[in-house]
């Protein structure tokens, strides 16, 4: 069955649909709408530091003597780019966006669990984000965070937008973790040479 749904998951149901879609279609639309502002508020965030940042430094010099700032900012930069264009793309309707904020969550469960975790674990030299007394803490947060992106990356109509069929959706996420987690390990490892 092809109907105009399964097409484009953005498009309205009809009014002879069963009374239960309409209803799914505006919680889906609602959700849409959060998941993209909160998209857009992050990379908003991320740009805004940045800018109040260097507009208070005295000398370009110090950030650039030795290799932590620019890892730092091509980290940050990933983030709120994938971030920036998801929301942006999210709002004009475009299947890329999507895969945008799939990337962005990879790339946030990264840096907030998997390198802090494993900086922790093996006693490595990385420079992690967080001190010792609120590493727990935020990993929690960020296993709530994560579970709520997983189900919400589930549901069937983002499946349908990010045309990946439910057989291969482990796959896939398993391959962008696996990519941004290597690319992430690597920042993280040229930021750590002096």
């Amino acid at each position: 069955m092809d109907s105009s749904l399964e097409r484009n998951p953005y498009a309205s149901t009809a009014q002879s649909d069963e009374h239960g879609r309409p209803t799914a279609s505006l919680l889906f639309s609602v959700l849409l709408v959060i998941a993209a502002m909160n998209l857009l508020w992050h990379g908003a965030l991320m740009v805004f530091g940045y800018f109040q940042q260097f507009s208070t430094l005295p000398s370009y010099n110090s950030i650039f003597a030795s290799n932590f700032f620019p890892a730092m900012i091509l980290k940050d930069f990933i983030a709120g780019a994938t971030s920036l264009l998801a929301a942006i793309l999210i709002f004009c309707r475009h299947r890329i966006g999507w895969w945008m904020a799939v990337i962005h969550w990879h790339w946030y469960l990264t840096w907030n669990a998997i390198i802090v975790f494993a900086a922790e674990s093996f006693a490595w030299r990385f420079p992690v984000r967080y001190e010792r007394a609120e590493i727990v803490r935020q990993m929690i947060i960020c296993l709530i965070y994560s579970i709520v992106a997983i189900g919400f990356f589930n549901l069937k109509p983002i499946l349908r937008i990010l045309n990946v069929s439910i057989e291969r959706r482990l796959h896939t996420m398993a391959l962008i973790l696996a990519g941004t987690a290597a690319l992430g390990f690597l920042i993280n490892w040229w930021s750590s040479i002096p």
